[in-house]
């Protein structure tokens, strides 16, 4: 499949251990998103999703 393309399989549900490690790739990697993306059978937009809701998250954990 074309690195620039979305999977078109049904999106996979993860669970929450899986989904920070999909946003750990995100934030660490030396791909594009949309590999990395592709990796979880998930779009690009899910990841950033992800990752702004697990900021979020650690915010309302600090106050």
């Amino acid at each position: 499949m074309d690195q620039k393309t979305q999977s078109s399989q049904k999106p996979t549900i993860l669970n929450d251990e899986d989904e920070k490690k999909a946003i750990v790739d995100l934030v660490l990697r030396d791909s594009s998103a949309i590999t990395v993306a592709n990796k979880y059978n998930v779009t690009r937009v899910t990841l950033y999703e992800w990752k702004k809701r697990l900021n979020g998250e650690k915010i309302m954990k600090k106050r």
